[in-house]
Parts: structure tokens; C-alpha cells; sequence
């Protein structure tokens, strides 16, 4: 498997009435090139199963046993992340517009001075 040019990290926890349309704000990039990273810090809602009923291969769930709270989860998933570049979306957001990714990207690939790995 190559290495994805972004992360987005999506920390969820009891998010099952928004993390759908989270999801698929983040599947309808333009920018195809991403891994959705998804850690569900042990819900006790439907967003685990809302989650995996969305079959998309760029989609990685990691569940929690035990609730670790926000802090832990956003350092999990600084540690997992595989892209290039590492961006984050909540569980109960959405990307308003199907470009975020690629103008961010291409803005950073426009510039001469090495970006760092968060957009």
C-alpha cells in the first residue's frame, strides 16, 4: 500500500447523528488520495456501526475499549496517521466545500518553502 497524500483524523465519540454526513463530506473530495482515520473512543451510540456500514477502502476505524477522552484520541491519532499530510475533521463537522483538500494541497505544493505536515 502507497502512502496516502493526506490523513484526515476524524476523533468520534457518540457522534452517530452527524458522523455520516462527516464521512461522506470527506469521500466527496475532489482530492482522491486520502485516508479517512476514524478512532471511536468507545461509544455507546450507533457511530461505530453507522461507520463501518460505510465500505470505503480509504476509511480505517480504530475502536477504543474505554473512553480516553479528546486529548488521547487526537495524540492516537497523530501516532496512526499514514499521509504525507495530516488534517482533521470532528465527528459531528463537515467539509463545506468538495475542494478543501485539493486547493489546500495545492496551495502548499505551489510554495517554495518546505510546508509542515499539517494542513
Amino acid at each position: 500500500m502507497t502512502q496516502p497524500s493526506v490523513t484526515v483524523m476524524m476523533p468520534c465519540y457518540n457522534n452517530a447523528k452527524y458522523v455520516l454526513e462527516a464521512i461522506r463530506s470527506v469521500l466527496s473530495q475532489t482530492h482522491r488520495d486520502f485516508e479517512l482515520l476514524i478512532i471511536d473512543d468507545a461509544s455507546t451510540d450507533d457511530s461505530v456501526q453507522i461507520v463501518q456500514a460505510c465500505a470505503d477502502p480509504r476509511i480505517r476505524l480504530v475502536r477504543n475499549d474505554n473512553n480516553r477522552g479528546i486529548a488521547a484520541v487526537r495524540n492516537q491519532l497523530l501516532s496512526l496517521a499514514t499521509g504525507k499530510y495530516l488534517t482533521s475533521l470532528d465527528g459531528d463537522d463537515i467539509y463545506c466545500s468538495p475542494q478543501k483538500l485539493e486547493k489546500e494541497l495545492s496551495l502548499i505544493e505551489s510554495t517554495d518553502e518546505a510546508p509542515g505536515p499539517l494542513i
